[in-house]
């Protein structure tokens, strides 16, 4: 799946609501990506590999997701 996202590498935005997604890693290659939308997901933890992959993301939005502090 993450060669298949640098044929997306100039995406800006990101709408993955609702898609039962648990593993958000794989969406540092994403570049360009500056919002991305993940509510209503499986996710539990936010854990990016290569945080320079998101170098660019000013908008990100986890609502309803089972995130714990």
């Amino acid at each position: 799946m993450e060669s298949d996202l640098t044929y997306f590498e100039n995406l800006a935005k990101l709408d993955l609501s609702e898609n039962c997604i648990k593993d958000i890693r794989k969406l540092s290659a994403l570049k360009a990506l500056n919002r991305l939308e993940l509510q209503n997901n499986g996710i539990e933890e936010i854990n990016f590999t290569n945080a320079d992959g998101l170098a660019n993301l000013e908008e990100l939005d986890l609502g309803y997701n089972l995130i714990r502090f």
